[in-house]
């Protein structure tokens, strides 16, 4: 399997745009991909059904799980589990309520396949919270979102996974990976927007 989508949840985010961020998932011309659904802390029955439902719906292998407490670290425990859950060589990170354009994946495959050096691809998004778009360069805290970076399982497990909890752990976390591997990046319009 290409890429694992780790994708973090709590019902604190509004349905109708998780709901729309997951089917930004299902309606990727690469269907390479499994999503691992994690939600941080215990779910509710209705949030269960919300995930059932959406699950028996598309063509896609999804597993979910459930963090059995609430942390509130910004979902990092809940992309730790969901990496140690996961099958694909690369990992793709999801707050359920982003949006990916519907290549974005294909064109990530395309890069990683071009470029069998890299081990990770950084490619532009919107940050809505913001109100512009972020390129990834350089790799640095506070000009990467969580989003922005897809990056081979090998290299995650080299640095134990997502092991810092901190608010502005993305940033951290992929210049170490950056620092590690040579980076593939991509430009052009926002492959995906992060609200």
């Amino acid at each position: 399997m290409r890429f694992s989508v780790i994708a973090v949840d709590h019902e604190s985010i509004d349905r109708d745009g998780a709901t729309r961020g997951l089917a930004s998932l299902a309606e990727q011309t690469c269907q390479d991909f499994e999503v691992v659904l994690v939600h941080d802390g215990p779910a509710s029955t209705d949030w269960w059904g919300w995930a059932v439902d959406w699950w028996s719906s598309v063509p896609l292998h999804v597993v979910i799980a459930e963090t059995g407490y609430r942390l509130e670290n910004f979902g990092h425990w809940s992309r730790d589990l969901g990496m140690r859950l996961a099958h694909g060589d690369w990992f793709v990170h999801h707050n359920i309520d982003n949006l990916w354009r519907p290549w974005a994946f294909e064109r990530i495959a395309q890069a990683a396949d071009m470029d069998r050096a890299a081990g990770a691809v950084v490619f532009p998004v919107m940050h809505h919270k913001i109100g512009h778009v972020l390129s990834g360069r350089p790799v640095a805290v506070n000009n990467i979102d969580a989003m922005q970076m897809v990056a081979k399982r090998d290299v995650w497990h080299e640095i134990n996974y997502w092991h810092d909890h901190v608010h502005d752990s993305d940033g951290r976390l992929y210049e170490e990976i950056a620092a590690r591997v040579p980076v593939h990046f991509l430009d052009g319009e926002a492959f995906g927007d992060n609200f």
